[in-house]
């Protein structure tokens, strides 16, 4: 059986194909001309951080988020300075790719906490994850009895999770660092 798309040339309005050509061909440029990637850190950091501020207040007592959302608000801060240096035009080759590395190796650090709920070498279901997957058990938690033998074991597997998400977030803050210096 062969599927038949509607979308043929002979149905398409020719000026809004010219329009979304022109947008696409615009941003491949934009893409293949640039000499330092355009990867937007803040907004990554920010999502991070709105997760983290959701996950901090189903969490209440029974475990602290303040360091995480402390370099998250960090990363973010960094991030948009990352973004001005972007901006430059002025790169040299040597200096461009050093850039490049580094905002990859951001990148490296980040996209594992917004797609990962495991390891990093084990798949995860294709489902719809949310923000800092690592985290998304925290309802758990909420739902112990503090001081309970469930809760400590809660609090445990989360406190080892976070630690993870915290870690990620001060490797990330050193390349950003060290970028801006």
């Amino acid at each position: 059986m062969v599927a038949h798309c509607e979308d043929t040339l002979d149905k398409l309005d020719p000026e809004n194909l010219r329009r979304d050509c022109q947008v696409y061909v615009s941003l491949i440029y934009d893409a293949c001309s640039r000499k330092v990637m355009a990867l937007n850190h803040a907004a990554g950091a920010a999502e991070i951080s709105a997760a983290l501020e959701a996950y901090a207040l189903t969490a209440g007592e029974q475990l602290d988020l303040s360091k995480a959302l402390e370099r998250a608000g960090k990363l973010q801060a960094l991030g948009a300075q990352l973004n001005k240096l972007a901006d430059r035009k002025d790169w040299q080759d040597g200096e461009a790719k050093k850039f490049n590395q580094a905002m990859l190796a951001i990148a490296h650090e980040l996209i594992p906490l917004s797609y990962v709920s495991g390891d990093l070498f084990e798949q995860d279901l294709a489902v719809n994850l949310p923000a800092v997957p690592l985290l998304k058990d925290i309802w758990r938690l909420s739902e112990t009895k503090p001081g309970s033998p469930e809760a400590f074991e809660w609090q445990t597997l989360l406190k080892r999770r976070l630690n993870k998400v915290e870690f990620a977030l001060l490797k990330a803050i050193r390349i950003a660092e060290s970028l801006i210096e």
